[in-house]
Parts: structure tokens; C-alpha cells; sequence
């Protein structure tokens, strides 16, 4: 970084496409929080202010027993974000509907909401 000047601002997690958080396990939930804990404070030490954490494709809520398991895992995460000061921009595919309920309950100052048009666009082609 320092030899190219190059900045770091944000990093998207595309691990938990692969390794969904949604209906995890007691343990997995543990192991997410724990790789999650672990980059938040990788990107402190970086300079970065942001984490873009994908809750889409694999990883979409489908039924309200998932949606509230994300929602809690969703507080264990910002609990990490806290203690790193870094933004949590949640990248998602819900509906505009589902996605104000779930901001709805949990109002934070370190969630934000990313929007990738291109994952939009390609839901919409299928």
C-alpha cells in the first residue's frame, strides 16, 4: 500500500456467499462470527471504513424463522463492528419490503445497505 499509495477503503466478503450465515448452525454461526471478527479487524489495520457482507444468492432469507436468524447474527456483527469502528454495508437481494422491516429492527449507525445493480439486473433476465 505504502509503496503504490494505494488505499484501501472497503473489502466485500464474498466467504459468506460460499459459507451462507443464514441457517447455520450453533457452531458455524460461532465459526462465521469468528471470520468476521477476524476481518473487521484486518481492515482497522488497513485504514478501511467499510465491509460490504453479501446476504444474497446462496444466502437469501426465504422464510421469517431465517430472517430472524440473520437478524441475530446480524447484532453479534455489528457487537464486532463496534469494537473496529468499521461500517457493515449489507448487500442484498430482499425485496424493499423485507429489507425496511429488517432495518426496521435493527436501526444502528454501522449498517448500511449496499446495492448492486448488476446483481438486480441479472435476477431480472432469469
Amino acid at each position: 500500500m505504502q509503496h503504490h499509495n494505494v488505499k484501501i477503503n472497503s473489502l466485500c466478503a464474498h466467504c459468506f456467499i460460499e459459507k451462507p450465515l443464514v441457517g447455520a448452525s450453533a457452531g458455524e454461526k460461532n465459526e462465521s462470527l469468528s471470520l468476521l471478527g477476524w476481518l473487521l479487524s484486518r481492515l482497522k489495520m488497513l485504514g478501511a471504513t467499510r465491509l460490504v457482507l453479501p446476504v444474497e444468492d446462496a444466502a437469501h432469507l426465504t422464510d421469517s424463522a431465517e430472517f430472524e436468524r440473520q437478524l441475530e447474527w446480524m447484532k453479534h456483527a455489528l457487537n464486532l463492528a463496534e469494537e473496529s469502528q468499521i461500517e457493515i454495508d449489507m448487500e442484498t437481494t430482499l425485496s424493499p419490503f423485507a429489507l425496511a422491516c429488517f432495518l426496521e429492527k435493527l436501526p444502528h449507525p454501522l449498517l448500511k445497505v449496499n446495492y448492486d445493480i448488476g446483481n438486480s439486473a441479472g435476477m431480472a433476465i432469469i
